[in-house]
């Protein structure tokens, strides 16, 4: 990595890649799509280990609708997902918006392929954000990265490493058949104390603040 890049190439911002793309100073570059394009360059989806695979996050809105409405305002949200979702609707997303659609039969329009690189659109095999791992992805996403970096520079091993994203995908509880009576009964003493000291710092501070 050291003779083609560098630590603060590869921990550098946003701002780095967009400075580089403007002004052509990069070969490549990965970096999320933009519905625009920049002279002298040409977007192609990631390339892969295996010929013909490739991977691409997406992101987007959920629509809901809330079930206590009447039903006057259930079918006017009908409606309006209805329009969301039109083929129509989506052809102008792609083709005004540069907005890739999730409506693949688009890029079958030649209207559409007009404006937009279809043969590339058809490419895409999109992977969700699994955010289902853990209640604060970037939190998640964060940790996930920091042990990745560990790895590659060389501040720990293949098996640490593995070890640690391990522990950060995993999911612990204490089930209360797990603790014997004497521990539930120390626990129990313990958070009854803790309580008590709560309280009176409580109760304490409260009174020092009437006072004043």
């Amino acid at each position: 990595m050291d003779r083609i890049s560098s630590l603060e190439t590869y921990l550098s911002t946003d701002d780095v890649s967009i400075y580089g793309l403007f002004s052509q100073s990069f070969l490549f570059v990965k970096f999320r799509d933009l519905s625009f394009t920049i002279p002298g360059y040409k977007k192609t989806v990631l390339v892969g280990k295996n010929e013909g695979v490739s991977g691409t996050i997406i992101g987007g809105y959920n629509i809901g609708v809330c079930k206590y409405i009447d039903e006057e305002h259930r079918d006017a949200a009908i409606k309006v997902i209805e329009f969301f979702t039109s083929e129509e609707y989506q052809k102008k997303l792609a083709t005004i918006k540069k907005v890739s659609s999730g409506m693949r039969s688009i890029y079958d329009e030649e209207e559409v392929c007009k404006i937009v690189d279809c043969e590339m659109e058809k490419q895409h095999q999109p992977i969700a954000e699994p955010n289902n791992i853990d209640n604060n992805y970037n939190e998640f996403s964060n940790t996930f990265y920091s042990i990745i970096r560990s790895y590659f520079y060389g501040q720990q091993t293949a098996s640490e490493t593995l070890e640690e994203i391990s522990k950060a995908i995993k999911s612990y509880s204490i089930s209360d058949d797990s603790i014997s009576d004497d521990n539930k009964n120390s626990s129990g003493a313990l958070l009854s104390i803790s309580l008590s000291i709560v309280f009176t710092l409580v109760i304490t501070i409260t009174v020092a603040l009437l006072q004043f």
